[in-house]
């Protein structure tokens, strides 16, 4: 599995073509074979920031994506219009677990865990 991370801050120009275009490639990313998820996120401090997070089975399908038509020419807008600057940073994924869903996590997570459960019941206090 491998992560996009798209850190970008709008130069504020194209507002609500911006929006619009945004929306489109969002749509047409989903049914891009190869992807797991994504979500974008704003900075709430006021600066600015977005941040895109995607998450996608290979990297040919990132290969895949990058290089859709429609998905260069929204590239090109953004590079020439919407972005006042952007870093793209594509990760593999080292490992992957949660909180219910353990099989991934490391040994010493486990059994430091294992020993807080015990310790102090499913409640962690």
């Amino acid at each position: 599995m491998y992560a996009v991370i798209f850190e970008s801050l709008p130069s504020g120009d194209g507002g609500e073509e911006y929006r619009r275009i945004a929306q489109q490639i969002g749509e047409m990313e989903k049914d891009q074979e190869g992807l797991i998820s994504r979500t974008t996120y704003e900075d709430v401090s006021g600066g600015g920031m977005r941040l895109s997070l995607s998450f996608w089975e290979s990297e040919e399908a990132i290969e895949k994506w990058r290089n859709h038509a429609l998905h260069r020419a929204a590239q090109t807008l953004g590079r020439e219009t919407f972005y006042k600057h952007y870093r793209l940073r594509v990760a593999k994924v080292v490992r992957d677990y949660a909180m219910d869903d353990r099989e991934e996590a490391p040994a010493d997570s486990e059994t430091f865990w294992a020993k807080h459960f015990l310790k102090f019941g499913a409640g962690g206090s």
